[in-house]
């Protein structure tokens, strides 16, 4: 049974781009970037000479996995071209307005407007959706039920 989540793995198109959005828009911070080595990278990818520059990052108890795929020669993998996956991933939020302020702030473009969920297990709470730089869909929504 899983108690909680505290870690999801992106893919990204460049690594270092993806550290800047989440540092300077979401507020998490790197504790550690490396390259994976060859033999390693083309276990994990099985594409011959390819390499894996992975960065770590923290926001409170939530790790976040930023992996970067390149081909041997340093050519980056557009992962979207090759479907290395889209992520989803859910942030609950305790003050819910507050925070998609300081988002506008922050210039994020929103998909869609803030809305209540009408059915469910999080019926009555506020939900909101942002894309990462590559994509990936990232969820906001309220602890507390506004209904």
């Amino acid at each position: 049974m899983i108690k909680n989540l505290n870690h999801v793995g992106f893919t990204v198109s460049n690594l270092n781009n993806s550290i800047k959005f989440y540092k300077d828009v979401l507020n998490f911070k790197l504790f550690n970037k490396s390259k994976r080595s060859k033999k390693f990278s083309e276990k994990v990818t099985g594409i011959k000479n390819a390499r894996l520059n992975i960065a770590y990052m923290k926001l409170n108890n939530f790790y976040l996995e930023l992996i970067e795929y390149q081909t041997g020669k340093g050519i980056k993998i557009k992962t979207s071209v090759n479907n290395i996956g889209t992520v989803h991933v859910c942030f609950n939020l305790k003050n819910f307005d507050k925070y998609l302020s300081e988002l506008l702030s922050k210039k994020v473009e929103f998909v869609g407007e803030p809305t209540i969920i009408p059915a469910g297990p999080n019926k009555g709470k506020q939900v909101v959706y942002v894309q990462d730089i590559d994509n990936n869909k990232l969820e906001f929504i309220s602890v507390n039920k506004i209904i």
